[in-house]
């Protein structure tokens, strides 16, 4: 495996701050969520009081067309901890999504296309 050095993630996590993607790839690396997991998280889905989140849904591209799908396998539905750093990035992230339903929403407002996350 090959890991970035301490400098090359400071130089990563800047640049997704300058291109306002911090959270996204924050979240994805505190949480190791598979990207149609992380895309299909609703803010229904957090408790930022209890600093968990549930996986319940994936987004993904069927048929040209990106939908909410669910997830392959039963043991795929889980509840993960939320780090206090990653419940501070969150409350950040709703901060900068208003009212969406989408904890990552697209910009015309429904869920980020997978293809957009690379």
């Amino acid at each position: 495996m090959k890991t970035l050095t301490s400098d090359q993630l400071g130089a990563f996590f800047q640049e997704a701050r300058d291109s306002g993607v911090y959270e996204l790839y924050y979240l994805d690396l505190a949480t190791g969520l598979r990207r149609g997991e992380l895309l299909g998280l609703k803010w229904t889905d957090i408790d930022l009081d209890r600093g968990v989140l549930k996986i319940q849904r994936a987004i993904s591209r069927q048929n040209g067309k990106v939908v909410e799908a669910p997830l392959k396998t039963k043991n795929a539905y889980r509840t993960l901890p939320l780090s206090a750093d990653a419940i501070s990035v969150l409350k950040m992230q709703k901060c900068k999504v208003g009212n969406s339903e989408w904890v990552f929403p697209s910009p015309s407002g429904g869920p980020m296309s997978p293809d957009s996350v690379l």
